[in-house]
């Protein structure tokens, strides 16, 4: 794991964030039940069992490794209370259109985009695609029950997307 983080800290994980710009308006006007929160590292700034739920779309396959993803989860379950529930998108082997990729070429193109990271040059974000079934023995080893993949044709692009769902009992 200190590896994930090291490469989160040269700039990884900061690439993901930097960008991005609390939209309160994606929320109904006067709601209280989301927050936007830029962090430095894996993690939910959020006290045990205080959430409801847990949403991730397009995030998780930019990490450099599994790493971000197991700790994610892992905080996730840590901050849902008793019947929370997370959904995520993750690509995973055999579901998107670019899978078809190989997976030799797939690697090629993360490691230039970790030397472009730490150079600061070229594109920096990896893509990653996985086994589902690592997925489901992450969430179950993790204490989730009643987990789903579900894989959606996206109007916008024609592509597929996979989401996990999942619940803390």
């Amino acid at each position: 794991m200190a590896d994930a983080l090291d490469d989160f800290r040269a700039g990884g994980f900061r690439q993901f964030v930097e960008n991005l710009v609390p939209q309160p308006a994606v929320a109904h006007p006067g709601s209280h039940f989301h927050e936007f929160v830029v962090v430095e590292r894996p993690g939910i700034p959020a006290a045990p069992a205080s959430c409801s739920g847990m949403f991730s779309c397009h995030v998780f396959q930019h990490f450099p490794d599994f790493a971000g993803v197991r700790a994610y989860l892992i905080e996730a379950f840590r901050v849902l209370r008793p019947g929370g529930t997370v959904c995520f998108h993750i690509p995973v082997m055999g579901a998107h259109l670019g899978s078809t990729q190989s997976s030799a070429r797939l690697e090629l193109r993360n490691l230039r985009a970790k030397l472009g990271r730490r150079l600061h040059i070229g594109k920096k974000w990896e893509y990653h695609r996985y086994n589902p079934r690592r997925i489901i023995a992450l969430l179950t080893h993790t204490g989730f029950r009643d987990i789903e993949l579900r894989i959606f044709p996206m109007h916008s692009n024609g592509d597929h997307h996979s989401y996990f769902l999942a619940r803390k009992p």
